[in-house]
């Protein structure tokens, strides 16, 4: 994606950052606010490409895919969280297999300072496993709660996910 540098004046500017929903703005754009947007284009570009793919789905949800662990530690979790967030998606999917298994033990605390982030920034999310196999009482207690609350969803598939998501 091109976008052509604005004039100092009236010129249309794309914001690059505003995938899925373009944004285009009429007022006066500055070099310097252009500079940093394509620098955090590139920036972004590059953690995508390097740690998964981030898919729109329907409804203007996100969909993350990865061959690997996307959170390993809450830094990343914190990170996943900035990334949609400055992308324009308020509706996330994950699969469990792509979360460190520490995340399901509650003691690391992990899930807590992960989720947390996820609802203070207002993004509901969907994370697709098989949750039976865990057999602690305070892990069952924390999928049930996170579920009747309806911003952290465990459920068991991608078409559960979505339709949590899109009420």
């Amino acid at each position: 994606m091109i976008a052509k540098p604005p004039t100092e004046y009236g010129a249309l500017a794309w914001d690059i950052h505003s995938s899925p929903k373009q944004k285009f703005y009429s007022e006066p754009v500055s070099r310097l606010k252009l500079a940093f947007l394509f620098y955090s284009y590139l920036i972004n570009i590059h953690f995508i490409n390097l740690n998964m793919d981030v898919l729109l789905i329907e409804y203007g949800i996100a969909e993350i895919t990865a061959k690997e662990f996307v959170i390993t530690d809450i830094e990343d979790g914190v990170d996943l969280v900035g990334n949609v967030y400055y992308q324009g998606f308020d509706k996330v999917i994950i699969y469990e297999q792509n979360i460190t298994p520490q995340f399901f033990d509650l003691s690391t605390k992990i899930a807590g300072e992960i989720l947390q982030k996820f609802s203070n920034y207002r993004i509901k999310l969907a994370i697709v496993g098989a949750f039976e196999t865990y057999q602690s009482k305070s892990m069952k207690d924390f999928i049930f709660e996170s579920n009747k609350l309806g911003q952290i969803n465990f459920v068991n598939s991608k078409a559960e996910a979505i339709n949590v998501l899109s009420k």
